[in-house]
């Protein structure tokens, strides 16, 4: 059986919802997009900030009144530095659908080679995380001079 998202992102379209939800996006500079949506599923306000291509700053800022699935179909491989600052969420990525949870107070550094996967964030409990999203390319673009000296 299909899995049913509520939204999903992608890289092209932003965060779209499949079913009815209302979800606006905003736009103040070429460099950052703003979501915000809310219905009988609760509120979610999404910001992303290109710091240049491949780094991005993720803030996330909702509240859930039921289940909610969240879909990153189609979004390249990514190092993920995540601080989850209330709330918690369970995300499966990949072809081995390994589970990754971060909760309140927490952080973690994740490596995701194939991010199609499905994030379940928690229920009443205001959710607000950061992330800091880098492409590998990027990634390697940082330390690439220091590489040759090794």
């Amino acid at each position: 059986m299909a899995e049913r998202y509520h939204f999903c992102y992608t890289p092209r379209d932003g965060i779209c919802s499949p079913t009815a939800l209302d979800i606006r996006r905003d736009t103040p500079e070429h460099f950052e997009y703003r979501w915000q949506g809310s219905g009988d599923f609760g509120d979610l306000r999404f910001a992303r900030t290109e710091i240049r291509p491949g780094f991005d700053i993720w803030m996330s800022d909702c509240l859930f009144h039921e289940d909610i699935h969240f879909s990153m179909a189609d979004h390249p491989a990514a190092f993920s530095f995540s601080f989850c600052l209330s709330g918690k969420s369970m995300a499966r990525y990949g072809n081995k659908q390994e589970p990754i949870e971060i909760s309140s107070g927490k952080q973690g550094i994740f490596y995701c080679p194939d991010p199609n996967g499905t994030s379940c964030m928690g229920i009443d409990v205001p959710q607000r995380q950061v992330r800091i999203i880098i492409s590998p390319e990027r990634l390697r673009f940082y330390f690439e001079s220091d590489l040759n000296a090794i």
